[in-house]
């Protein structure tokens, strides 16, 4: 073997040793995400329609200030961008508290309203799980259970609740386990015996509100 031929073979060996080396040490891939997510959810909750309106002076209010909600969902991924999963939410609205007169004098009272969310969300995210910013929109089908409490001074405590469907929509940022988020319920309740003002039939009440969320994430 001349050494021309020598040196040949000594760089091809030199060129191609480092990348068979690479390709035998290849760094395994990172695993993949679990596809399960428990989120746990607390927000400020804001009625509207005929919840958030003055109990006195309308005709179907219900002076309901803002309050609070509390809750949860568990989140399936479908994909790495799709999630889909059960929610369970609890809203408590601020009370009314007035001082109702006739000719028979003063009486003070107050109003109550809360509500029970429990449905299914889907959640489409704009961003891989991986990324550390990752907006999103929800939107839900739920079964609403809703409660109206009235205490009068001298004359006891009235409840009534009623059930029904109600529709969600709104969206958020994913800030690694951190999420900010805002959604809208439409919650359209038909119950007789909530109170109304004179002259007012119908019994159809609009029980929607807003919700301004902050959550944390665990797993995935």
């Amino acid at each position: 073997m001349t050494s021309r031929t020598v040196i040949i073979v000594l760089l091809v060996v030199l060129v191609a040793a480092p990348a068979l080396a690479q390709r035998g040490f290849r760094r395994a891939p990172a695993p993949r995400p679990a596809p399960l997510q428990l989120v746990f959810e607390g927000a400020a909750a804001l009625p509207g329609g005929d919840l958030g309106d003055d109990f006195v002076g309308t005709e179907k209010g219900l002076g309901a200030g803002t309050g609070f909600e509390v809750g949860g969902r568990l989140r399936y991924y479908v994909s790495s961008r799709t999630a889909v999963g059960p929610v369970v939410h609890y809203a408590d609205f601020g009370d009314w508290d007035d001082v109702f007169v006739d000719e028979f004098g003063e009486a003070a009272y107050s109003v109550r309203t809360e509500t029970w969310r429990i449905g299914v969300d889907i959640q489409q995210f704009f961003a891989p799980r991986r990324s550390r910013v990752r907006p999103y929109l929800t939107v839900g089908v739920a079964l609403a259970s809703n409660r109206y409490e009235d205490w009068v001074e001298g004359d006891g405590i009235y409840e009534t609740s009623s059930n029904n469907l109600a529709l969600g929509a709104g969206g958020g940022v994913a800030l690694g386990p951190m999420e900010l988020s805002v959604l809208w319920t439409y919650n359209p309740v038909d119950n007789r015996e909530l109170p109304l003002g004179d002259g007012a039939t119908d019994t159809t009440f609009d029980w929607s509100y807003l919700v301004v969320r902050g959550g944390i994430a665990f797993g995935g």
